[in-house]
């Protein structure tokens, strides 16, 4: 087996498939909207804050495995072997890479949240 193969493998396993943002955050073509206007607390945006960061790292750690794996693959003559698999992690490293920037900016465009209820609630 290619090393190539066993970084996709062991990163399809990490490389969540389902991540959503919160409602209350703005993405997609409408604008980003102050964060002050939607139902947040200070911790949870600062909890989205820590999991953007958890899985751009992630990502990040995929990216230098796959370049480590390329040099191995090439130095030990190893084929490129075709599977789809690499192809859908691919498409949703892109997907999920996007999805991180959308609310990424959000976050950013709402500048710091403070709490102002004694129940953290806005």
């Amino acid at each position: 087996m290619c090393v190539m193969s066993m970084v996709y493998d062991d990163f399809s396993k990490r490389i969540p498939a389902d991540f959503t943002p919160p409602a209350w955050v703005p993405t997609g073509t409408i604008a980003a909207v102050s964060l002050m206007s939607q139902p947040s607390t200070a911790a949870q945006v600062e909890a989205l804050r820590q999991e953007v960061a958890t899985l751009r790292a992630l990502i990040t750690d995929f990216h230098e495995a796959v370049k480590a794996a390329a040099t191995v693959d090439r130095l030990t003559r190893q084929p490129d072997c075709f599977d789809p698999e690499k192809a859908k992690l691919e498409a949703r490293v892109r997907e999920l890479e996007a999805k991180l920037s959308a609310v990424q900016s959000a976050i950013s465009d709402a500048g710091p949240v403070v709490d102002t209820g004694k129940d953290g609630a806005l």
